[in-house]
């Protein structure tokens, strides 16, 4: 991209996690917030004048080398699926999404995703890496490309083929099923040696956990992060016991609120979501029968024992709108316990998520993840905390991206409402700043 061009923010109102200030001036030179305060333009900078100023918004979760639906269509051609994601990266630039964590993905598409973040336009891409399972469990037994290790002598390899990609972490699975057990999971050994090589490299550790009892047995490997809530409330024991780690949480409830979708396809005529989400996933997503053949995929792998002249009967109970819903409002109070004891928490979509899945859409899902922490119990600028500062820290980056403080990378959203009010003003940026380059939603949707 080209180099970003001064730019003069007069008389506009900075809303961060912890309030508001201002009216006041900010400049962005070099791509950096240079200054703030009452200032003076210099002749000939670009100047902005009025609204809203937040930092830009970063999602904890998404699979940005996987896309919604892409298991119900011809597999893209290596070139179509650079478009793809080069797509992608510019659709959640235009939600005002600057930055994003993939918590599980292989090496060659770090590799390619590296090359269109250093070609742009693309948020911050940060990856944890490499995504640890035991042998048969989740998640190489769902995607069998994805790596898995029986014994100690295992995990230095898999560590090092993510050495020369930055990773900021290592994800480490704690999955027994979602509907009944069917997968091992880590042993009390490859626990311990999980943390002893992670901490030999600096890296924490991410779990992923989705249930109390997965949850009770994360915790032995000290996590920084658990990458979902539970499906379920916790008991406050286990509460207490989370609080006292100081892991964060990244809920991932839009799991859930995007497979409603399902009984709302309204949804997916949305005109502000139509412009963001690539013409062919939407149609994906729009024919019904793939998601009956969605349903009966997620039964064969997630309840492999039960015969197909049942799948029909466990599809109209288990899938259904009222059981779909059961497992949001479930999680929800799951996210507002952990709020209430002071966990810290992280917005975090998992957008993309498993290519049978038709509506986790790039970039708006972020958005819907944001409404249902509002709905879950957090006020908007505690949402807003968690889209910005929480996980700014939690990526080891506070003050650099997530802020608004002199010095900071240069990706802010300029709004028009007040985000303090309605999460809701966040998806309807005036202009989107990534590392000092400003332009409109679309004007970042129609970058080649």
């Amino acid at each position: 991209m080209d180099l970003p061009a001064d730019l003069f923010l007069d008389d506009v109102v900075l809303v961060e996690g912890t309030g508001a200030r201002g009216p006041t001036d900010v400049l962005l030179r070099g791509g950096r917030i240079a200054a703030t305060g009452d200032l003076v333009p210099e002749p000939g900078v670009t100047v902005v004048t009025g609204g809203y100023v937040t930092p830009g918004l970063i999602d904890s979760h998404v699979h940005i080398s996987m896309a919604p639906g892409a298991a119900w269509r011809p597999e893209d051609a290596p070139e179509a699926l650079a478009a793809r994601r080069a797509a992608h990266l510019r659709s959640y630039l235009a939600c005002g999404v600057t930055s994003l964590l993939d918590p599980a993905l292989l090496p060659d598409d770090a590799r390619s995703l590296r090359a269109l973040e250093a070609a742009g336009p693309s948020p911050n891409l940060f990856f944890l890496g490499p995504a640890i399972s035991p042998t048969d469990g989740y998640v190489a037994v769902v995607i069998p490309t994805f790596p898995s290790a029986s014994a100690p002598a295992d995990l230095p390899p898999l560590f090092d083929t993510f050495t020369a990609l930055d990773p900021v972490g290592v994800k480490i699975t704690m999955e027994t099923g979602s509907l009944y057990p069917i997968w091992p999971v880590h042993t009390p050994e490859m626990r311990a040696a999980l943390v002893a090589e992670s901490d030999r490299r600096g890296l924490p550790r991410y779990v992923h956990a989705m249930s109390e009892d997965m949850y009770e047995a994360g915790l032995d490997l000290k996590p920084h992060t658990f990458v979902h809530a539970p499906q379920s409330p916790l008991s406050d024991e286990l509460l207490t016991r989370v609080a006292a780690s100081g892991a964060y949480v990244s809920p991932t409830m839009a799991i859930a609120g995007t497979a409603l979708y399902a009984w709302h396809p309204e949804v997916l005529e949305d005109p502000w979501l139509v412009a963001r989400v690539p013409a062919d996933e939407l149609a994906t997503a729009r024919d019904p029968e793939n998601q009956d053949r969605f349903m009966h995929a997620m039964l064969d792998t997630l309840a492999p024992i039960v015969p197909k002249f049942l799948q029909g009967l466990l599809i109209k109970v288990a899938g259904s709108e009222g059981a779909v819903q059961s497992r949001l409002d479930d999680t929800q109070a799951a996210v507002r316990q952990l709020h209430e004891a002071g966990v810290p928490l992280v917005v975090g979509s998992d957008s993309g998520n498993w290519p049978i899945i038709l509506y986790m859409f790039h970039g708006p899902t972020t958005h819907l993840e944001l409404e249902l922490m509002v709905s879950a119990g957090l006020t908007p600028l505690e949402a807003l905390a968690a889209a910005t500062a929480t996980p700014a820290k939690m990526l080891g980056r506070e003050g650099e991206i997530g802020s608004l403080q002199v010095g900071a990378v240069a990706d802010l959203l300029v709004l028009d409402a007040d985000p303090s009010q309605s999460v809701g003003a966040l998806k309807q940026p005036r202009l989107v700043v990534r590392a000092g380059h400003a332009r409109t939603p679309e004007q970042w949707l129609a970058t080649p």
